[in-house]
């Protein structure tokens, strides 16, 4: 007949309770959004912000250059004009001043027509640009915060699930400890200790059942949250139903420990050795 010891359950509990809640708590104390998607996706909305903080300022300067080129050529129009007076004067001429001016005038506003055109089309270009990108933006930071609620509800879930599989597992130790404790009893043997330390057991198990429930009722409050998920909230219930998990754990291989040696037979056949 095959034989099982308690000894093996214990490790096998200890191996499975171990590895759910060294992931619960590593999930729990992983950042909120480690995945490099949303990492990459961050970095494209800092370049795109910082471009459109350079594009605007780019505007700007390409505006003040040009507006200073076409100052610079009117003060130069208006410069020669004069210099063509003095020049004519010096060779016996007589200049038509208010022709030379009103040509210089009609030339500037000219210049000034054209920069005000110039400046108005490239001020229409740059606007729908500059709203086209805030509007991408803004779009693709609404996409990285669901990204990130799709990844903290993920490790929300596996926390969640990680916690009820080992709080599952460590009840069903303390049924097959109730079955040896039972047979052993009926043999006659003292499992006086035992039973006490088995109910104790049961106690510090519920209270893991209560801790769970309150990490499993918190997660469902976050996810459910308006303002969004954030494991933030839920870190102080997770980290104290991980520690009530493993104090039910310790608290039933203690048990386990204090039974008497004595190989007893399963009622299925399956036999149950007993070890300190």
């Amino acid at each position: 007949m095959k034989k099982i010891s308690l000894l093996i359950l214990t490790l096998l509990l200890t191996l499975s309770t171990q590895v759910s809640l060294t992931r619960a708590e590593e999930e729990n104390n992983r950042p909120n959004h480690p995945n490099r998607p949303a990492t990459e996706m961050r970095k494209e909305l800092k370049a795109e912000k910082q471009k459109i903080k350079d594009d605007f300022k780019t505007q700007k300067e390409t505006i003040k250059t040009e507006r200073k080129g076409t100052h610079d050529t009117i003060k130069a129009n208006r410069e020669e004009t004069r210099e063509k007076i003095k020049e004519m004067k010096a060779n016996g001429e007589t200049p038509d001043v208010k022709a030379l001016i009103e040509e210089t005038k009609a030339k500037n506003k000219n210049l000034r027509e054209e920069l005000k055109k110039n400046m108005d089309a490239k001020r229409t270009e740059f606007k729908t640009t500059f709203k086209s990108n805030i509007e991408k933006f803004k779009e693709n930071r609404k996409v990285l915060k669901e990204e990130r609620k799709g990844v903290v509800l993920s490790h929300l879930t596996n926390i969640e699930s990680r916690l009820t599989g080992a709080l599952t597992n460590i009840g069903n130790f303390n049924d097959k400890i109730s079955e040896v404790i039972t047979k052993k009893k009926a043999a006659g043997l003292d499992t006086t200790n035992a039973e006490e330390l088995l109910t104790k057991a049961e106690e510090v198990l519920a209270t893991a059942q209560t801790k769970v429930a309150t990490a499993a009722e918190a997660i469902k409050e976050a996810v459910g949250s308006a303002e969004g998920i954030s494991k933030e909230a839920v870190r102080t219930v997770i980290d104290e139903a991980v520690t009530a998990l493993k104090e039910a754990r310790e608290a039933s291989k203690a048990v386990v420990t204090s039974l008497p040696k004595q190989e007893i037979e399963h009622k299925d056949q399956v036999k149950i050795e007993t070890t300190n």
